[in-house]
């Protein structure tokens, strides 16, 4: 099991509730585009469904790549408490829907984001859980893990290296705060004609199941680029995989190529 002390001392740094603004590491209007859905994030049904809609695919993903490099066992991948005694670090967490489903698999779960009103909205909602809530952190992920280096089993930034300033920097910050031998999980759209007709175009403009202007595709990351960026960091690159959302169901799906949008999973040298 995680050091309780260790979670005590998170909590005890998380800080005020208030968003961060250094342009350098965060971009203004990426915040505000994400805080005016924050009334709605834990609706189902509503603009954040697709996010929901992920965690069906983002779990297995984690589990399959703990149990692939032996982070766990086939007995302890069989449970649904799978991550239990796992310091889990979701960056960029939002108002906290991959964060709950972690926390429901049994991780000492720390979400960090650099909204405060989407921390706020985060924290509200995880009091309502019945197991051990995750510990919500307002801050950058470079800031973080200069505070919590090399303390982390697994990072995950899923759906937010594309929204950053510095990519170089962000993934920087995600390996400084894994433990060596640690998994960092990925996934983000790739930047093809193919990904801006499909999470752009399709999504936002002609379905609206995405908020109009939640993405810019020239901050999209071909997957090559992204790989490279982590080897350059310390990682070894384990896995890629291509990944499908299908907006008419709400349902993502693995496919072949990792042309629309891709996962990969990485691990820290020792």
């Amino acid at each position: 099991m995680a050091p309780r002390g260790t979670v005590d001392a998170i909590q005890q740094n998380m800080g005020p509730v208030e968003t961060m603004r250094d342009e350098t590491l965060v971009y203004k209007s990426e915040i505000e585009s994400h805080e005016a859905h924050s009334s709605h994030w834990w609706d189902l049904k509503g603009s954040m469904r697709p996010l929901h809609a992920m965690n069906k695919l983002r779990l297995p993903l984690i589990k399959d790549g703990l149990l692939a490099t032996g982070r766990i066992s086939e007995s302890q991948a069989a449970k649904k408490t799978f991550l239990e005694g796992l310091r889990i670090l979701d960056v960029g967490c939002g108002g906290g829907i991959l964060c709950e489903a972690l926390a429901q698999a049994g991780g000492y779960v720390t979400g960090v984001d650099p909204s405060g009103e989407l921390i706020a909205v985060a924290r509200q909602h995880a009091t309502s859980l019945n197991v051990r809530p995750p510990t919500y952190v307002c801050d950058t992920i470079e800031h973080h893990s200069a505070q919590y280096p090399d303390h982390y089993d697994v990072v995950i930034a899923s759906e937010v290296v594309e929204h950053v300033p510095n990519p170089e920097s962000f993934m920087t910050g995600c390996v400084a705060a894994l433990k060596p031998g640690g998994s960092l999980f990925t996934t983000t759209p790739n930047r093809t004609v193919l990904s801006w007709f499909g999470a752009i175009f399709i999504c936002e403009n002609v379905l609206k199941i995405v908020p109009s202007g939640f993405h810019s595709w020239k901050q999209f990351i071909h997957h090559p680029e992204l790989m490279t960026m982590i080897r350059n960091k310390g990682c070894n690159v384990c896995k890629v995989r291509g990944m499908f959302y299908d907006p008419i169901r709400n349902k993502w799906s693995w496919c072949f190529t990792p042309t629309l949008m891709y996962a990969i999973h990485s691990v820290k040298a020792h």
